[in-house]
């Protein structure tokens, strides 16, 4: 049976990604099967995508709330913008969760222009601990992310170019500035890469960090590794409310399980009941 992406791009049901993904967001064996076998029974030929996720977001809904709410990481993801300097924040810290020296570095000059470097980041060599992570120990990175905000878009061939011209650029300079050379470019990004990103990369020996790439450290699987869900996966949260968040540097569910309701009522405005149901579908995600 055929399925349409968000892509356009029709290709067949495969009821073992859905059992797959529904026990990586925490379902049981039994809970997962059950899904599986409800959705392979309403999934039509020419079903969207995006219908099926919103079929099995509900059917979680009704049995598990906190693995329907981590199912559903993907578009929480897409709902860290519209402005991608969030998403850039986010990535800085889960770097940092995993024991990565992460900074945003001021505008550094090149050999031809000045460039606005995302993020610098570098695995001390004394840490081992940065296991699911290819990175090098001792190595410097300079990392560009890339945000999208719709479904079916994908990190190209003309990001990593960008990015590799920019690391060209920087790699002698940045040495002669800062006493030490830029070892590596990284791109990372909210979504899946074209086949040709992926290949050049390869070549030029450029790291990438996305949606399913690589395969067993892909963004989705460090954010479920750590636990590091962005608000915006709590079903319960308003736009209001996630701009109130957002401008108060309150991006992670554990930043909002880490304060007390009084303190986030004088730090925020807003009113104790909706915080505490906030809270509590937080730990319920956090916890289980």
């Amino acid at each position: 049976m055929d399925i349409i992406k968000n892509s356009g791009k029709r290709v067949k049901f495969n009821p073992i990604k859905v059992k797959q993904t529904c026990l990586r967001a925490g379902a049981s064996q039994i809970l997962s099967d059950e899904i599986v076998e409800e959705v392979s029974r309403r999934v039509y030929s020419g079903m969207k995508t995006y219908d099926i996720l919103k079929l099995i977001i509900n059917l979680l809904n009704r049995k598990n709330p906190a693995v329907a709410a981590r199912y559903s990481l993907k578009k929480a993801m897409m709902d860290l913008g519209p402005a991608g300097f969030i998403f850039e924040e986010f990535i800085k810290r889960l770097l940092k969760s995993y024991h990565c020296q992460a900074y945003f570095p001021p505008l550094i000059q090149g050999e031809c222009v000045k460039h606005e470097v995302d993020i610098i980041a570098k695995l001390p060599k004394e840490d081992n601990r940065l296991t699911r992570i290819p990175l090098s120990q001792g190595k410097l990175y300079m990392i560009e992310c890339k945000y999208h905000n719709t479904p079916g878009l994908r990190s190209n061939l003309k990001e990593t170019l960008y990015v590799w011209a920019r690391f060209l650029d920087l790699k002698e300079v940045y040495k002669f500035n800062y006493q030490e050379k830029i070892n590596y470019p990284w791109l990372i990004s909210n979504t899946k890469f074209s086949i040709e990103a992926i290949k050049y990369a390869n070549c030029k020996n450029m790291r990438l960090l996305g949606w399913k790439y690589p395969r067993e450290a892909s963004l989705e699987n460090l954010i479920e590794g750590q636990k590091f869900y962005p608000i915006t996966i709590l079903k319960s949260l308003d736009q209001n409310t996630k701009g109130i968040f957002f401008s108060k540097n309150i991006i992670l569910v554990r930043d909002l399980i880490s304060n007390s309701v009084k303190t986030l009522e004088k730090r925020l405005g807003l009113t104790g009941g909706k915080l505490e149901k906030l809270i509590s579908e937080a730990k319920l995600i956090i916890n289980s």
